[in-house]
């Protein structure tokens, strides 16, 4: 995708979209840095927010399942057309789950989101959190990134079985990006 279609979308939609400039290759990579060592034990990515396809490019060269979801329908479209052997779902996580990814797919996925969380609609944000919060529960070993422009925790989850960490900051990406991780505490009873 153009960066001038991109800045349109940005237009129509910016809470949305979150940037004027598309995703960096920098953070593209920084996300495979911090999956990497997690797709040993798992055969499928689900990307969460799409987007330009920046990002999607790079995960489809690790080599596992690749399945996007999108809700934009212009953008979902083109990484469909780039990517034509990557599942491309043009819905939000929150119809996704169910309705076009299998329970058996997300129990054997990482969790790999750019959506811009701190630009969203409150109502939305909320939506979406219970959204991941559900994938984070699918199985012990469930493991969510995002990324943010922002210092602080761009999801910051009421559950205190939710572990947040900060794993890396991409200064090559405009604006500069931190990726965080999130996993769910189990307590052994």
């Amino acid at each position: 995708m153009s960066r001038s279609s991109f800045f349109i979308e940005f237009i129509k939609k910016p809470r949305s979209i979150g940037s004027i400039t598309p995703s960096s290759d920098a953070l593209a990579l920084g996300f495979c840095e911090a999956i990497r060592p997690y797709l040993n034990d798992k055969k499928n990515i689900i990307e969460i927010g799409g987007g330009t396809g920046t990002i999607t490019r790079r995960l489809a060269d690790l080599g596992k399942h690749l399945t996007v979801i999108e809700p934009n329908p212009a953008l979902a479209q083109k990484i469909a057309a780039k990517y034509p052997k990557v599942q491309v779902v043009n819905s939000t996580i929150q119809a996704a789950i169910g309705q076009h990814i299998s329970e058996k797919l997300l129990q054997d996925a990482v969790f790999i989101s750019s959506l811009p969380m701190v630009s969203l609609p409150k109502k939305e944000t909320a939506e979406i959190k219970k959204a991941l919060f559900y994938l984070l529960k699918k199985s012990k070993d469930s493991v969510l990134f995002q990324f943010t422009y922002r210092l602080g925790n761009p999801i910051p989850f009421r559950q205190s079985t939710i572990s947040a960490k900060r794993v890396g900051l991409v200064l090559r990406n405009i604006p500069p990006a931190h990726i965080w991780k999130y996993r769910m505490e189990h307590v052994n009873t």
